[in-house]
């Protein structure tokens, strides 16, 4: 039977399982603290005016999504960075694609399903006590709507830039990548203002619907820019990470 290096059906199942029991105690904390939190602010808001805010629930559902998978995902490599703890990590019988891989299907899969079902539970346990409390109807949720996919789509593009932070930097991870994404957003401002100025002779000539090629720009380079946004650069950050990982295997 040929030994393989890279992947191995058995050996990824057992390191996954030691991840998942590493750190399942961590996300779900995080999800009861938000969830507690989603339910006073649910039920006090709805004690004046007898009914729960449905909408305004969904919208801190997802700012928490965002925010609660950034931050887990941070701190995803934080034994990797310990020194106490660095060695036996990477010396673990896993390889480095099964290290990765596994990490990332526990910060996007698992983390996404977890917490919509906090969520649902959530906005279930604030409807029922608030029917008891002020006398409100009790309303059902769906979160399995066309914003919500949107929104885990976002969430897939997104997440890859603080899982690359989360191997990259040591110690303050998650801060350390905002102040990264802000100093490219930064640059790319400042690139794109030069542009206009030096070749439209404006700043914002991305606006500008006097300018010829703006349908070009709609018709052609907006749906490249998608689909480099949306694949290419989420891979490409994720085979960035890879090769990060194994440089500090070395």
């Amino acid at each position: 039977m040929t030994h393989n290096d890279i992947f191995d059906l058995n050996r990824f199942q057992l390191f996954f399982r030691r991840h998942l029991f590493l750190n399942y105690k961590g996300m779900l904390t995080a999800f009861s603290a938000i969830s507690g939190a989603l339910i006073v602010i649910a039920v006090l808001t709805s004690i004046g005016s007898g009914i729960l805010d449905q909408e305004s629930f969904i919208v801190i559902s997802y700012v928490s999504l965002f925010l609660g998978g950034a931050i887990i995902t941070s701190v995803s490599f934080s034994e990797m960075h310990k020194p106490e703890k660095s060695i036996q990590y990477l010396s673990l019988p896993a390889s480095a694609f099964e290290k990765i891989f596994s990490t990332w299907l526990t910060t996007t899969v698992i983390f996404l399903f977890v917490a919509v079902a906090f969520f649902y539970a959530a906005w279930y346990v604030a409807s029922t006590l608030a029917f008891f409390l002020t006398d409100s109807s009790f309303v059902a949720i769906n979160f399995f709507n066309a914003a919500l996919w949107k929104i885990i789509g976002i969430y897939f593009v997104v997440q890859p830039v603080f899982f690359l932070g989360a191997i990259y930097f040591k110690g303050y991870n998650f801060l350390k990548t905002l102040l990264a994404l802000f100093v490219i957003s930064v640059f790319q401002s400042m690139f794109q203002t030069l542009m206009g100025l030096f070749i439209f002779g404006s700043p914002k000539f991305f606006e500008s619907s006097s300018w010829d090629g703006l349908g070009y720009l709609e018709d052609t380079l907006l749906p490249i820019i998608k689909i480099f946004g949306f694949y290419v650069l989420p891979t490409f950050l994720l085979i960035v990470s890879y090769i990060r990982f194994k440089e500090r295997e070395v």
